[in-house]
């Protein structure tokens, strides 16, 4: 398995972001390290092929947790269920579809 480098070796300065349109104003999340995840059962796509190409899903105390299957220990990104909904109602409807181009 390849390691992936860690988001401090990008430089985003330049990034153009795109966000969904169903996407509202940020809410406060807990720090992703305050979560006690040995009991998380995550969820991934059908799609990953069982070779760990796969982000996983798992929902603690009320926040949508997004993990690197490929690099489990590394913390996951937190989400307010709004947030997460916000992504999915917007993948489901092409919003982020260039990504099926890389």
């Amino acid at each position: 398995m390849t390691e992936k480098p860690g988001p401090s070796s990008f430089d985003l300065t330049s990034v153009e972001w795109t966000a969904s349109k169903y996407s509202g104003a940020g809410a406060e999340k807990p720090d992703p390290s305050s979560f006690d995840l040995s009991s998380v059962e995550w969820t991934v796509s059908k799609y990953s092929g069982g070779g760990g190409n796969c982000v996983r899903v798992a929902v603690k105390d009320g926040y949508v947790l997004i993990g690197d299957s490929q690099n489990p220990d590394r913390l996951p990104h937190v989400f307010t269920p709004a947030e997460a909904k916000a992504w999915l109602l917007g993948a489901k409807d092409t919003d982020f579809d260039f990504l099926l181009d890389l």
